[in-house]
């Protein structure tokens, strides 16, 4: 409890669980979801915790796949995102799912090589957009940090210092011209010049603060 003493909580089958994902959804209920046993066996039946009666009970609505060691986060509008993880033969699993809460609708995503990765952390970018860092791939190789794209569901792979950038949220751009060209070395607080970036912004990346 906040300022108190920690509460122990009970009846969770297997709270020893480990590489489970802990999601709160839109509505403020927990999902424990997924992940294995003490034994190495993976977990299927996915519980919820009611935060005011700090009870659990198992889920019983449609949901993604099970798996462990994936990522998993709340997108902005209140999907829950499940990328990668290994199944019970702790093969990795291809191809990521979005879960709808209030409709139980799970969409399937086309496998992707970037996305499909185990042990990675998954961070909501201020556009909407997901970063994924870490984890490993099928061959057990150190995956690229990358960006996944909601608006198409396409993974592009980013630099560690880009994906550093993001997680702080801020981004660099670098103006390759003006409009007046005299305005790069000295204008006036109320004038008003055109900006020419070195690469492709999205208008509320690029405003008057970070300008």
């Amino acid at each position: 409890e906040p300022g108190g003493t920690p509460v122990v909580l009970s009846g969770l089958p297997q709270a020893d669980r480990r590489g489970a994902s802990v999601t709160v959804v839109p509505d403020g209920r927990v999902l424990i979801f997924g992940g294995l046993s003490s034994d190495g066996r993976l977990l299927t039946q996915a519980h919820w915790f009611d935060v005011a009666s700090k009870s659990f009970k198992p889920a019983t609505e449609e949901l993604p796949h099970a798996r462990a060691g994936h990522a998993s986060l709340v997108l902005t509008d209140g999907r829950v995102l499940f990328a990668g993880g290994v199944d019970a033969r702790l093969s990795l699993i291809e191809g990521a799912q979005v879960w709808d809460p209030r409709s139980g609708a799970v969409t399937v995503l086309a496998r992707d090589a970037l996305v499909d990765r185990v042990g990675a952390t998954a961070t909501l970018l201020t556009d909407g957009h997901v970063l994924l860092e870490g984890g490993q791939d099928r061959q057990g190789q150190a995956t690229r940090a990358a960006v996944l794209r909601t608006d198409t569901w396409q993974a592009v792979a980013i630099s560690d210092a880009e994906a550093t950038r993001l997680r702080s949220g801020t981004t660099t751009f670098a103006v390759a011209a003006t409009l007046p060209p005299e305005a790069s070395n000295n204008a006036a607080p109320d004038q008003l010049i055109a900006l020419r970036f070195s690469r492709a912004a999205d208008v509320p990346t690029v405003n008057a603060r970070t300008v």
